[in-house]
């Protein structure tokens, strides 16, 4: 989850389905961003040039969510693997 700036205000790491949950976040707006990573490292990889590597893949959630004081959002999204 990062904020109107472009910095991380949470992130979650998973291999398989499941649900998160992002708890007393401070009202604002945020966006989701997913990042795909291929080799497992946990971290997000650039490309290499000479090697032909492309980098990871990243994706973002089209909706930008307004958390506002006291309030419950439910979001779900569907990531289908190419």
């Amino acid at each position: 989850m990062i904020d109107n700036k472009g910095d991380v205000v949470a992130d979650f790491y998973s291999e398989y389905e499941q649900e998160y949950r992002f708890e007393n976040i401070p009202p604002s707006s945020y966006m989701i961003r997913i990042i795909y990573d291929s080799n497992k490292n946990k971290k997000w990889d650039t490309g290499h040039y000479l090697t032909k590597q492309q980098p990871e893949e990243v994706y973002y959630f089209s909706n930008v969510i307004d958390a506002k004081p006291n309030w419950e959002i439910t979001e779900t999204l569907i990531i289908k693997n190419q």
